[in-house]
């Protein structure tokens, strides 16, 4: 079986790659490595450029065929399409790492299901609420949404996630969180009875994993998400781990609140059809505090 993978220098794409490496896959892994790490595996073959230069090793994959293409960095329509004039008819499946955010709005302070993502639209709450870069982010990801679902020559996974969260997680978002002075000053952005909703990086690769094992052969979309939960509860929870209310070192740096409040998820389909449990917020919290 051949798996091509795009990204994975860091974070919970570098933890994919790893549990994949234990199993009986052969991996062409295309990255920059900017990370100065050398991989090294005997069913791992690495090919350390920027995707868009991908075509200078094109006779690589002359006579290979990909069971799967797991693509954790494609942020615009027109890397997909380089990637697809590269290898032609030569993808099977085609694993997505989306956003969220594509639902544009629609799970402001409602679960929303996967079948109610094309009702989307851009509208001047989602413009409030969110950066132009965020939005642009978010219309990107949609427009290549809508090209691997229209697309017949090969089926596809779309994953739409909420912030990922975890050790050693880069953006910082997990750090801000579990610092964050909740109760201790004003934010008029968040209340207390607000949700927030991410992903823990362990369940995000757990799923990705149970995914490859099932060999899906049709087009699907799954929101991927541990639970919804209060505000308030998650702090009190933390609180009662920390045995503290916050790190009073870190807090005064992070006065804006990191994730997105009431963008919810619900992730009852990839629980069904992949037989996955999402981890309760006390496993959460030891592993990530």
């Amino acid at each position: 079986m051949n798996l091509l993978f795009i990204g994975g220098n860091r974070y919970f794409g570098k933890e994919v790659l790893n549990r994949l490496l234990k199993k009986n896959l052969n991996i062409y892994l295309v990255n920059r490595n900017t990370k100065k790490e050398t991989i090294k595996h005997q069913n791992l073959f690495h090919i350390k450029c920027n995707r868009n230069d991908l075509i200078k090793y094109e006779n690589i994959f002359e006579n290979v065929v990909f069971d799967y293409v797991f693509d954790n960095i494609a942020y615009n329509l027109n890397d997909v399409k380089y990637l697809f004039k590269i290898l032609r008819n030569k993808i099977k499946h085609y694993i997505f790492t989306s956003s969220s955010i594509t639902y544009l709005g629609l799970n402001d302070k409602i679960e929303i299901k996967e079948k109610d993502w094309s009702k989307g639209r851009l509208n001047m709450n989602m413009i409030k609420k969110y950066k132009p870069k965020d939005i642009k982010y978010a219309l990107n990801k949609k427009e290549i949404e809508k090209f691997l679902i229209k697309n017949k020559n090969f089926s596809s996974t779309i994953l739409r996630l909420p912030n990922v969260i975890g050790k050693n997680d880069f953006s910082k978002k997990t750090q801000k969180l579990l610092d964050y002075p909740f109760g201790k000053i004003n934010n008029p952005d968040i209340f207390e009875d607000d949700y927030i909703q991410f992903i823990l990086k362990e369940d995000l690769v757990s799923a990705i994993i149970k995914i490859i094992e099932i060999k899906p052969k049709r087009t699907d979309t799954f929101n991927v998400a541990n639970k919804k939960i209060k505000i308030k509860n998650f702090y009190k929870e933390l609180y009662n781990q920390r045995k503290s209310s916050f790190n009073k070192k870190n807090s005064s740096l992070f006065r804006k609140f990191p994730l997105p409040v009431n963008s919810l998820l619900n992730c009852r389909k990839i629980e069904k059809k992949i037989n996955i449990r999402f981890s309760s917020i006390n496993k959460i919290l030891n592993l990530i505090d």
